[in-house]
């Protein structure tokens, strides 16, 4: 387990995300911001996969970008994008693993967990 939780936070993150891209891997590590801890030993995240018309404000940007947008910012192949693994706190687009947080959703203003995705093409 992750620190003191009381629950094995990987093995959770790994149960939502039975059905996976093959070559693909979603791992959580420890920053100084990320999503607190007590969000992921409440039960409160979730992990979906793209839907269209999401937006999100990246932390530290202003304005909000749409997911299509952000993607080809990132480079990120169209093949690609549907499995981009994407966090939800309390049914909320909180981050988009392995590229950003999204403001709005929470406050960041301490040690936490990142979603980190590495793809085939990353």
């Amino acid at each position: 387990a992750l620190g003191g939780t009381g629950i094995d936070i990987q093995r959770a993150l790994a149960e939502m995300l039975r059905v996976c891209k093959p070559g693909g891997e979603l791992r959580l590590v420890e920053t100084e911001q990320g999503l607190p801890r007590r969000y992921w030993s409440e039960g409160r995240v979730s992990v979906r996969w793209p839907e269209e018309g999401l937006r999100c404000r990246l932390q530290g940007r202003a304005g909000s970008r749409s997911l299509k947008k952000l993607c080809q910012e990132w480079a990120v192949p169209p093949w690609e994008r549907p499995y981009l693994p994407l966090v939800y706190v309390d049914d909320r687009l909180a981050a988009v693993a392995g590229f950003g947080l999204c403001e709005g959703v929470t406050q960041f203003d301490g040690p936490g967990l990142r979603p980190v995705w590495t793809g085939l093409s990353q």
